[in-house]
Order: C-alpha cells, then structure tokens, then sequence
C-alpha cells in the first residue's frame, strides 16, 4: 500500500478541505486510471491520510527520461520505449476525458502525476488541485452523471499548480480554467515526451507567465530531431494558446495520438505521399516484402 498523509505543516483549514476533497473526488470516480481509494481516516495525532495501492514501476516522467538519455541528440519513432510513452499518453487522455464527463477538472496534469505499474497500469495521481465545474454538451457522456461533492460551500480547490504545465488561462488568473485547461496540459506533457524538456524548462520562472499568456513557445520540433510532424501538429493544437483552438475533448487528442500508432493520418496535420507509403511499408512488412520481390522477379523476366 502507499499512504498518503497531510503534511504536518499544513493543519490550515484550507489544507484539511482539500485534502478531504481530494479523497471525496478520487472516492466518486470510477475508472481503471484513477487511483483507488482502499481506506482513510486519521493518525492519533489528528493527521487525515487515505491508503491506495502501491504502483512500483515510476512515473511518466521517469521513463521520458530514461528513453531520453538513449537517445540524446534525435528520436526514434518506431522504437517501442518512444511508441510505449505515446500509448501511456493516450491512457491518460482517455482517464481526463472520463473526469471532465464526470464535471471534474484535474489542473495539474505533470508526468510526475503519472505512476506506472509493471502489469501496464497507467494511474492518474495527486487530484488535489481538482476542481468542480459545469459541464456543457461536449463533455456530457450517455450514463455519467456530474460528480457531486458533499460537505463543501466551495467545490473548488485553493490548491496550486505547476508553473510549467499549467494552461494560460491559469497562469492568467483572471480567467475561468475548464477542461480546456487540462488538454492543454495533456499537450505540455507531450511536448516533454518529444523533446526531453518541459515546456519553457529553460526560461526564467518570473518570465514563463508572460511568456505562455503570449504563445511565446519555442516549438518542439525545433528543440530535438526526429519528431514526426503529426505529432509535432498534435501537440501544437492541444497547446494553442486560445482554449476554443485546442482539441474539442480528451478524447479527440486520444484519438489523434491512435491514428499516429496505427500510421493513419491525423486530423491536424496532412500527409504527403512518401511518408504514407513508409507508414504502408511498416504497417505491412510481410506484404512488402513480398510485393518487392515479385517486382524484382517480374523485373528479371522482362529483361530475358
């Protein structure tokens, strides 16, 4: 089990409030991304903590890295380390899509937030930052009814976020911050599994705020070499600096990161014809291979 306690040097009331709402909300969603809820209560000293089980494999964070220092200087997309951090990705698009249909908005999506278990888990963590918000036609799935939560005047966290993945409108604070928000967050954490840096990594922190309410981004493809255009394309859409230009849901991202791993063209980005006929090829070795050898036999013949 893995044990998760309030700090002892966070007994304020707002403390106590978001950790009871973050249990609450990790309690009410049911889904195989999110985290389980196995027990919580208090320490004799008055600590609230809640018990989950314990996943041994890192986080997303830790794999980037690892895949990263391998590959220093330029990606390899076909390899399965790099197509396994997409397909983690794609798991998690899928578990934010499943909260925003429940009304909940996780605003701290990071790849530290995403532990991996060695049987493919692929968990969600840390909804401490979580906020409840209305959900419109989009985000209204058939069977999943908004989340309510008990016990709080305001369902909304007083949490922080992470300077680096947090969306522009957040960092704005003068905006509202809805499901668009994390999207954009799902696309900072791509951008991190493309490139081996975070977004702005190397800006100064006093100067990301200004920077990411601008768009002043550098883009990913300029920061390594290798990275495919689509998912360049994808990551651009999810990031846009406008909440009304990023993917319409979770799910639309998830389905063009699918679309990329089956080597079928993305709705973001066009295809040429060369770079289809080398996703056919890789899609198709067996029947390639024996296309190209009957080339070369009827190539023999015809010279006879």
């Amino acid at each position: 089990l893995a044990v998760k306690l309030l700090r002892t040097d966070r007994q304020l009331p707002a403390n106590l409030d978001d950790f009871k709402r973050e249990a609450q909300i990790i309690g009410l969603l049911n889904h195989p991304g999110i985290v389980s809820i196995i027990g919580w209560g208090e320490t004799f000293e008055g600590r609230p903590f809640y018990a989950m089980p314990f996943v041994d494999r890192g986080n997303l964070l830790a794999s980037s890295v690892s895949y990263h220092s391998a590959h220093s200087t330029r990606i390899d997309d076909g390899v399965k380390e790099f197509r396994d951090l997409l397909y983690r990705l794609v798991s998690v698009c899928k578990t934010i899509a499943y909260a925003h249909s429940r009304g909940i908005v996780h605003r701290d999506l990071k790849p530290e937030n995403v532990m991996l278990g060695k049987y493919g888990e692929t968990l969600v963590i840390d909804w401490g930052c979580a906020t409840q918000v209305s959900r419109d036609a989009r985000f209204k799935v058939q069977g999943e009814q908004t989340l309510q939560l008990k016990g709080f005047n305001d369902s909304t966290s007083s949490g922080g976020m992470t300077l680096r993945y947090a969306s522009p409108e957040q960092l704005h604070g003068g905006k509202n911050v809805g499901p668009e928000s994390d999207i954009y967050s799902l696309g900072a954490i791509l951008y991190r599994l493309l490139c081996g840096k975070s977004p702005f990594e190397d800006v100064p922190n006093d100067q990301v705020r200004s920077d990411s309410i601008a768009g002043k981004l550098e883009a990913v493809e300029l920061r390594k070499g290798g990275i495919p255009k689509p998912l360049a394309a994808i990551c651009r859409k999810a990031m846009s600096v406008a909440p009304e230009d990023r993917y319409r849901t979770a799910l639309d991202m998830a389905d063009d990161l699918e679309r990329f791993l089956s080597d079928v063209s993305v709705s973001v980005c066009r295809t040429s014809p060369g770079t289809r006929m080398v996703r056919f090829v890789r899609r198709n070795r067996t029947a390639s291979a024996l296309l190209l050898g009957l080339l070369v036999v009827a190539s023999g013949l015809l010279t006879l």
